[in-house]
């Protein structure tokens, strides 16, 4: 008996396994909605969102020139990267925020994309009756 135990549960583990949405994923319907989705894809999937807000930032990226063929840089007094004799490396990145509000029997999505590619997915309890629509 304790043999068939086991073979079960390593069935059902298995199963589980083999059905397991990846960590930054959820549904829009039957389609799933994956970390790195084109924010186009996202939309024509799920349709418009609740909220949308988009804005730039900066980001500070490490000099790729090498010195002595190893990579030398260090943070500045403002915390930014740079690399002996030369400034900070900016990068302007675009972010969009994209909130689902999918009703009170699912969980609010809330997306970040950055330069158009879905980079986080976060959930933020159970959504809400939107008397408006």
């Amino acid at each position: 008996m304790k043999g068939k135990s086991i073979i079960n549960f390593a069935i059902l583990a298995a199963g589980v396994v083999i059905f397991a949405e990846p960590a930054l994923a959820f549904r829009c319907g039957s389609k799933l909605v994956t970390e790195g989705a084109h924010i186009s894809k996202v939309l024509s999937i799920c349709g418009n969102p609740t909220y949308r807000e988009t804005r730039s930032i900066l980001v500070s990226q490490i000099d790729p020139i090498q010195f002595g063929g190893r990579r030398i840089y260090r943070k500045g007094p403002d915390g930014l990267y740079v690399t002996p004799g030369h400034g900070p490396f900016l990068q302007e990145v675009t972010v969009t925020e994209l909130t689902y509000n999918f009703g009170p029997s699912r969980l609010v999505r809330h997306l970040t994309f950055r330069n158009g590619y879905l980079h986080d997915i976060d959930e933020f309890g159970y959504g809400y009756r939107d008397h408006r629509r």
